[in-house]
């Protein structure tokens, strides 16, 4: 966070299109997802999609190959977009990694480190939630950790998080949360950040 209260995120600078499937308590449906992957699939070149960003699981664990909304996010990676979604939260449970569209082989599925508010890398750690393990049809997931833990980020005008968790608000426009829905957002701006660019250098950690 900066100085002035401002939150600057990993792209700043992109340009972004939001297309609303979800209710003010995050709940939505699948034919909606759905339909908004379709659409930017359609229009990706009118608006220059080159990213979808999926912080969202389905509750219905089922293979990719038979899954409709995995041959959407599919569809999607297939026509050029670079789709990047959340692990899920539940740790090493069973199921963890089963469930649509972080199942899928073709998307990049994202896990959360815990980044322990400090800005040393020496004492992050895998966060104990962050879904991870093998699918059901034997895809190793996630692919990726990015920081997911107490992560600020803006509030939608109207949701029902203000009520829900008003212990998360930072000020009014903004909410502190953690899951792999937020570090699923870190790697989508890094993604975009590297299609402006790609020569983007990879951040290089001591050793």
């Amino acid at each position: 966070m900066a100085s002035n209260g401002s939150v600057k995120g990993v792209a700043p600078d992109a340009n972004l299109i939001a297309l609303k499937i979800a209710s003010s308590n995050g709940s939505a449906d699948i034919t909606h997802v759905i339909a908004a992957l379709q659409w930017a699939v359609s229009f990706k070149d009118d608006y220059n999609i080159r990213v979808i960003n999926l912080s969202l699981n389905s509750t219905v664990a089922e293979s990719y190959k038979t899954d409709p909304l995995d041959a959407a996010v599919e569809e999607a990676w297939f026509s050029g977009i670079v789709v990047v979604t959340a692990a899920g939260n539940a740790g090493t449970a069973g199921d963890a990694v089963s469930y649509s569209p972080a199942n899928d082989p073709y998307v990049i599925t994202v896990g959360a480190v815990d980044d322990q508010n400090t800005d040393s890398p020496y004492d992050d750690q895998l966060a104990t939630w962050s879904s991870r393990g093998t699918t059901q049809d034997g895809v190793r997931k996630p692919e990726v950790l990015a920081p997911g833990a107490h992560l600020v980020s803006t509030m939608s005008p109207g949701s029902a998080y203000t009520t829900m968790c008003p212990t998360c608000m930072v000020g009014l426009d903004y909410m502190q949360l953690g899951g792999t829905s937020m570090s699923t957002a870190v790697v989508s701006g890094v993604a975009a950040d590297i299609l402006q660019n790609p020569t983007f250098p990879a951040a290089a950690l001591p050793v």
